[in-house]
């Protein structure tokens, strides 16, 4: 959008054409932050939603728990190795 708006947004003179650029710029930066924050939530909000379907798959929901109690236990018996250079 912010190429769009720089090839067709018209404006002439060179302080006008300054401060569009800028204006551009923060139009740029605010979108992208606002479409990181739309992310993050759908990805939540999609977590939730399979969190809430694994607790209902067994039934119970302390089977869940019981299975992820076992998985920690496991990972904490076997140390993550981490190349470093």
């Amino acid at each position: 959008m912010a190429q769009w708006a720089m090839i067709f947004g018209g404006g002439h003179g060179r302080d006008r054409e300054g401060r569009n650029i800028f204006g551009l710029l923060v139009m740029m930066v605010v979108a992208l932050l606002a479409a990181i924050i739309i992310q993050m939530a759908v990805s939540r909000s999609r977590e939730y939603g399979a969190d809430k379907e694994d607790a209902r798959l067994p039934g119970d929901p302390l089977v869940l728990a019981s299975a992820l109690r076992k998985l920690q236990v496991a990972s904490e018996r076997i140390p993550l190795h981490v190349n470093e250079t």
